[in-house]
């Protein structure tokens, strides 16, 4: 597996590696003053914040401006906390229904690429362990999130996967069978549809923590909902029976190509939305994986090196990683279940450190 690949061409991984760098920028100047490379490139390009989809000299111009402002930043130390904050960063700005944002479009630039491999490269020697290691089974906590319909730990586990996977299934080929009139339409004309690729809800979907004991997956959401309490408990897992991996883009295509299930219809306006691409999909068929493994792990590298990667499969097939948070493993077995206590969460506004998600002693 190469780090240095994953933190400087996935889309993902290029983006944790500019926070890096921007985050300690911002904690220089907020503690010295002054003005930093990447600040003087924001705010000699204040375009940044506005520029549309689409390619030409405006956007040439600005992506080597950024890496000249990348090669003359001082690299960080990094720390478990700004691994954190980098990877959140990251997360947050992950949006597969629509086009990529202007930085996660400038970085993707050939001309921006020498100065985030020298980036990644430094990261890499700092690289956390856990983000490329196995799922961990005696650590793996499942979250819920509290919001208006209180959503509770027990709601998960409650039906059994097999179920859950079948009713999943019917729905996937049932709306791509549907929607398959979309095919032939101009493309413009498609509606948008889901645009995720997570088996369906009801299964336990866990990770392990951080250094502080919070799970990743109370940080790390895609298109979270601004939650500010949840809870959270840990599994109960089986030792034995067979978790696949998915630490890089090789990993998920071998997937894809054992339990191809197409998505061509449901997937092809929105995917083209933020990819471009408009061509067949396909993504695992969650229930055939089943069969054979109790669970799936995405970890934080394999995040960091697929989520909004357009990955081949085949000559004219396609697939990509959306809505799976990293670290998070889906589990396919019955036996999977909540082990006491439950702990609760919430925001707190930590002075000098921003929101941090802190666990409430009762």
């Amino acid at each position: 597996m190469d780090i240095v690949e994953i933190l400087s061409s996935g889309q993902r991984g290029r983006r944790l590696s500019f926070e890096m760098v921007r985050e300690h920028e911002d904690r220089t100047l907020n503690a010295t003053g002054g003005t930093g490379p990447l600040l003087a490139w924001m705010l000699r390009h204040p375009e940044v914040d506005c520029l549309g989809p689409g390619t030409g000299q405006v956007w040439t111009t600005c992506a080597e401006r950024l890496a000249e402002a990348l090669d003359q930043c001082a690299l960080p130390e990094p720390s478990a906390a700004s691994w954190r904050r980098a990877l959140y960063a990251s997360v947050e700005c992950a949006a597969y229904w629509q086009p990529a944002d202007s930085v996660d479009t400038l970085l993707g630039y050939e001309e921006v690429r020498p100065a985030l491999r020298r980036v990644a490269r430094y990261l890499a020697q700092h690289w956390p362990a856990s983000f490329t290691a196995p799922v961990q089974r005696e650590a793996q906590f499942q979250v819920a999130f509290v919001d208006d319909s209180d959503i509770d730990l027990y709601a998960y586990g409650t039906r059994p996967p097999a179920e859950v996977l079948g009713r999943w299934h019917e729905q996937v080929t049932a709306d791509e069978h549907r929607n398959r009139k979309n095919l032939v339409r101009p493309i413009q004309h498609c509606p948008n549809g889901k645009w995720w690729v997570t088996p369906g809800p009801g299964l336990y979907e866990s990770s392990a923590t951080f250094a502080d004991a919070a799970p990743l997956a109370l940080w790390c959401q895609e298109d979270d909902f601004g939650w500010t309490e949840a809870r959270s408990a840990a599994l109960r897992i089986p030792d034995d029976g067979a978790v696949y991996e998915v630490h890089q883009p090789a990993d998920w295509v071998e997937l894809c190509r054992r339990y191809p299930l197409e998505v061509s219809a449901n997937m092809r306006r929105v995917w083209w939305e933020c990819t471009g691409r408009d061509g067949r999909w396909v993504i695992p068929n969650w229930q055939q994986v089943a069969r054979d493994y109790m669970g799936v792990h995405l970890s934080v590298a394999g995040y960091l090196g697929c989520a909004g990667e357009v990955m081949d499969v085949g000559a004219e097939t396609a697939s990509m990683v959306a809505g799976w948070a990293p670290d998070v493993t889906y589990w396919f077995d019955p036996r999977v279940m909540i082990r006491e206590p439950i702990h609760c969460w919430s925001v707190r506004d930590v002075e000098g450190v921003g929101e941090q998600w802190e666990r409430v002693v009762t």
